[in-house]
């Protein structure tokens, strides 16, 4: 038997060297073997580490915390709808003549289970909407799926609206993931240094002292050092770099170009980042996902309810309606995920999944048709398009970022279906989206890698957006007091569709080396010409945490790994303040409280 051993800074760099020996034992542990004798010691913990390491099956579980704020109000011609609004003002409604009931969409419309099953009228007869089937009702609204990154895409559309540099316009900016990020240039003067003032729609990730590349040349060169960051404002730091001005001519005030990080300016070609919008693959079935409420737990936001008394509503039924609630669920999936067979984006053994969400609106409160017919699905972005459209705030009505309203915003592929039901004269149609299959492909964030950090950087999430289903002038759906004149860029609600489990870390230490002086060499290094050696980053086995407390530790049981997570879903409401939430995490105990 041969024996090895290897130093821990060459297994991990951040693993400590401790020394190691060998007692050579002298006694004879030989034994003939008897014939039919199945007897043998087991190490009950390292064969637990061996099956754990060798595992490859992953059944991922989840609990959503759904926090939402209610606040676009609409009225419908459809009496199903009309009769299960939420009115806020109902004595004002009522007392018009003939009345006008404008009012909000219950919870139920955005909830994951849906609780309305026992609604004379629009879940039960007679003349309901639809026919309630229970076994549906974590599925009408939305659907849950288990996806991974596999492909990067440098070459889609991504479009946006800065904000003008006083004294400026600017337009939309549409561009590839490939040439980098964009930039508006602004001149300043910020305590006491002229500087020159890049502000980025997405985090720039840069330090101090790091170069960027520019797509134009000034004084001879496209390299510049970075000085600092942030121009004053909120957060402006992640968003916003500075160059020292030394008197460059070139740089004009409302400037728009694009730049590229440069991590190591000796070495500029080769540690030059790359930019691309991640894809992602769908793994599973929605019947593959199964949704409960979490048990025991309420938040502190509630549900609000509210009674209705039968003299001022429409069908003259009294009646209790929840306009918002914050709840709790469990996500769990019936089906094993095989991660040997797959590679992530950068041909790596894939270290993620990923939590998708799919909205379907099954009810057919969402999806309107635009001004030639066509029915608007379900859209697409990333963060910066948000915001409301910074060149439109002098209007009483500011209005959508314009990449809404483009063709572009469309998510590929996606299946739509509609049904039609008809009260009198009008027939009202409600479209709705299919179930997502296996293997469809969907973008992601908008990322950066370096070959040099060997390291990708998440610079802009994706959100998908929904609106309300109009419908048509004499057979009005749902329409809301904020769309008078958006039919093709309504106002509505955003959410983000994904949200990561790791299933392994990668070590935060850049490992380097060639096969001849450090141990197992990934299939995934990269190799610097310049430097003459392999570059990686190693991939922590299962239950090793480092002394910088990357690592995973999930349970391992009959087979497979359990990674589990807490999420916050929230739905926005266009026009909203946004600030993005993040889980609470529990305080460091050292002993020393």
């Amino acid at each position: 038997m041969t024996t090895r051993i290897i130093k821990g800074s060459l297994r991990y760099k951040s693993s400590p060297d401790v020394d190691s020996s060998i007692d050579i034992n002298l006694e004879n542990k030989q034994k003939e073997q008897i014939e039919n004798d199945r007897n043998v010691n087991i190490d009950k913990q390292i064969l637990f580490d061996e099956e754990r390491q060798r595992s490859t099956l992953f059944r991922p579980s989840a609990k959503l915390t759904f926090v939402f704020r209610n606040i676009l109000t609409g009225s419908t011609d459809y009496t199903p709808f009309r009769n299960n609004l939420y009115f806020e003002d109902f004595e004002a409604n009522a007392s018009l003549f003939p009345p006008v009931y404008v009012g909000y969409p219950q919870f139920s419309e955005f909830d994951f289970i849906r609780t309305d099953v026992n609604v004379p009228g629009y879940t039960q007869p007679p003349n309901e909407h639809i026919k309630f089937i229970s076994q549906s009702a974590s599925s009408y609204n939305w659907g849950m799926y288990i996806s991974y990154v596999y492909l990067n895409d440098n070459t889609s559309k991504i479009q946006y609206t800065p904000e003008p540099v006083p004294g400026t316009t600017t337009t939309s900016v549409s561009w590839s993931p490939s040439q980098g990020i964009p930039y508006v240039i602004k001149n300043l003067n910020f305590e006491g240094e002229n500087l020159i003032s890049f502000r980025c729609p997405v985090k720039h990730n840069l330090n101090v002292g790091d170069y960027v590349k520019l797509n134009i040349v000034i004084g001879g060169t496209n390299y510049f050092q970075i000085y600092s960051f942030g121009d004053g404002g909120y957060n402006s730091e992640f968003y916003v770099f500075n160059i020292l001005n030394f008197g460059f001519a070139g740089f004009v005030d409302g400037d728009q170009g694009f730049f590229k990080r440069i991590a190591n300016i000796d070495n500029p070609i080769e540690s030059e980042s790359q930019y691309y919008v991640r894809k992602h693959k769908i793994l599973t079935q929605l019947t593959d996902s199964q949704v409960n409420k979490a048990g025991f737990e309420n938040l502190i936001y509630g549900t609000k309810f509210f009674f209705e008394t039968s003299a001022l509503t429409p069908d003259n039924q009294s009646k209790s309606v929840s306009k918002e609630s914050s709840q709790s669920y469990t996500v769990n999936f019936s089906k094993d995920i095989d991660i040997r067979p797959l590679l992530d984006n950068q041909k790596r053994p894939i270290s993620e999944l990923y939590l998708t969400i799919f909205h379907r609106g099954y009810f057919g409160w969402f999806y309107p048709r635009s001004t030639n017919g066509t029915q608007i699905p379900l859209k697409q972005g990333l963060e910066f398009n948000l915001f409301l459209n910074p060149n439109t705030l002098a209007l009483s009505t500011p209005l959508p970022d314009s990449w809404w309203g483009t063709t572009l915003s469309n998510i590929p592929n996606m299946v739509t279906n509609s049904y039609t039901r008809t009260i009198g004269l009008n027939t009202f149609t409600f479209n709705y989206s299919e179930p997502i299959p296996v293997g469809f492909i969907f973008d992601g964030d908008f990322c950066e890698w370096n070959n040099y950090d060997q390291q990708e950087y998440v610079l802009s999430d994706r959100y998908h957006k929904i609106s309300y289903n109009r419908g048509t002038p004499t057979a009005k759906i749902f329409e809301t007091t904020q769309n008078t004149l958006l039919w093709n860029n309504p106002y509505g609600f955003y959410y983000k569709p994904l949200y990561k489990f790791t299933l392994r870390d990668y070590s935060p230490y850049v490992e380097e080396g060639d096969k001849n002086n450090a141990d197992q060499v990934p299939n995934y290094a990269f190799y610097s010409p310049i430097n003459e050696a392999f570059r990686w980053r190693d991939l922590y086995t299962y239950g090793y945490i480092d002394s910088e407390g990357v690592g995973v530790d999930y349970p391992f049981l009959n087979g497979s790994h359990y990674p589990y997570e807490n999420f916050i879903f929230r739905l926005i409401p266009e026009g909203s303040n946004y600030q993005n939430l993040g889980i609470i995490t529990d305080p460091t105990i050292d002993g020393c409280e």
